[in-house]
């Protein structure tokens, strides 16, 4: 295994991560602001 070729597929992968974590994290912050914190699971 070749680390150069795999060590950029690793950051993108990382990346679109903490991506969608920020995202969700935005949605909740929304929901629980919004006094609809039960529709969170």
């Amino acid at each position: 295994m070749n680390f150069g070729e795999a060590l950029p597929t690793f950051v993108i992968t990382l990346r679109e991560g903490v991506e969608a974590a920020l995202v969700v994290g935005i949605v909740l912050a929304c929901l629980k602001t919004s006094g609809q914190s039960y529709l969170s699971p």
